[in-house]
């Protein structure tokens, strides 16, 4: 969907004078951003995400001088209505040729001719109409620059990711109180759902119950509770796993290999730590007992759903920093013919100057219910 900033004020402009920074330090002339969680963070207004040629939303970010933006007529209404950076904003309605369109913008951002810095993710046929528009351009993959910029987050970031992740801590509350043997699994579902929202994220839990949605909870029930919402486009990502009646010794020794992973890597986390050497430890914490970490144990959290920079695995050569936002989710598939069934704790955690601090303290022990 079109997301505008609204009520609340990011500071747009210091993000793009960071970036034109990055441009002069590798000759480029320009930054695009197509649709999607960039050109949100840079100009506080996206349109909707599909590429070209669905949607065709996007903007030159020049070394120097204005930004300038592009959308259909829907989307330009939407941006009327927030507080967004791109004043040059051009207009074009569905079925209108926009090659001329994006020839000019090129033209008139001085970058035709030069060098662009592009999105590693920008749609194959929004690539091809740049190169079509403007056939002397050489194409530089900037996305290494824009994820060093996003992955630390600012103080109203922080807020706002704090907001989210209490939200997810709600929702595990919730499901802990109502996810009892008998339960109509409907009602466990919009209980979590409803104390997310009660807390003002936009949530998105419901596809963990879609196993138990039509039936009621049985003795043996295991909800990997998997709690994402986003308050004022900020996300959280978190997990607790709830074991409804009987629990097996396998089973229990299994979270308890997880417990105990989880708090050797939060020992280790602060500035100065490779990603990659916290993902090899999970590795290894784990495969000692004989089970698999079969997943990445973390990823970072903030605009929107998705995962995003620093991703924790095995090659990355990013370094913990003061500002970043991650989880860590060390965890075990448990067999189970029917269906994807892990059994994890995952945890978001803001990195200090100091260490790290805990965003989603809600209880990690084992959370049975009869």
């Amino acid at each position: 969907m079109g997301l505008v900033t609204k009520d609340i004020r990011h500071d747009h402009e210091g993000r793009v004078e960071t970036l034109r920074a990055r441009m002069a330090e590798q000759n480029v002339d320009g930054v695009y951003v197509g649709a999607g969680m960039n050109m949100f963070y840079f100009l506080g207004f996206t349109g909707y995400s599909g590429g070209w040629p669905i949607w065709l939303t996007g903007a030159v970010i020049p070394r120097q001088g204005e930004v300038i933006s592009f959308c259909n007529d829907m989307h330009r209404d939407i941006a009327a209505y927030g507080q967004t950076l791109a004043t040059d904003l051009r207009t074009h309605r569905d079925g209108d040729d926009v090659l001329p369109i994006m020839r000019q913008v090129l033209h008139d951002a001085g970058v035709r001719g030069g060098r662009l810095g592009i999105e590693a993710n920008l749609w194959s046929a929004e690539r091809s109409l740049i190169a079509e528009a403007a056939p002397s351009l050489e194409f530089v993959d900037f996305q290494d620059a824009i994820d060093d910029l996003r992955m630390v987050k600012d103080k109203l970031e922080i807020s706002l990711i704090r907001k989210a992740c209490a939200a997810s801590m709600a929702g595990f509350k919730a499901c802990h109180e109502t996810a009892k043997v008998g339960a109509p699994g409907k009602d466990v579902a919009m209980a979590v759902f409803d104390a997310m929202t009660a807390n003002g994220t936009i949530a998105s839990p419901m596809h963990i119950f879609r196993h138990f949605i039509h039936r009621n909870m049985e003795d043996g029930d295991i909800i990997c509770a998997d709690l994402g919402g986003t308050y004022r486009n900020y996300g959280s990502d978190a997990a607790r796993t709830i074991f409804v009646g009987s629990m097996s010794d396998d089973l229990k020794r299994i979270h308890d290999i997880i417990l105990d992973t989880r708090l050797q890597l939060l020992e280790m986390i602060g500035p100065g730590v490779r990603v990659e050497d916290i993902h090899d430890a999970a590795c290894r914490l784990v495969e000692r007992t004989g089970y698999r970490q079969p997943w990445r144990i973390g990823h970072g959290i903030g605009l929107g759903p998705s995962h995003e920079m620093p991703l924790l695995q095995y090659g990355s050569r990013v370094v913990c920093q003061p500002g970043m936002i991650f989880v860590i989710d060390p965890g075990i598939h448990y067999p189970d013919p029917q269906r994807d069934l892990p059994i994890a704790i995952e945890d978001a955690l803001l990195v200090t100057e100091d260490g790290h601090e805990l965003l989603t303290p809600y209880q990690p022990e084992v959370i049975t219910k009869q």
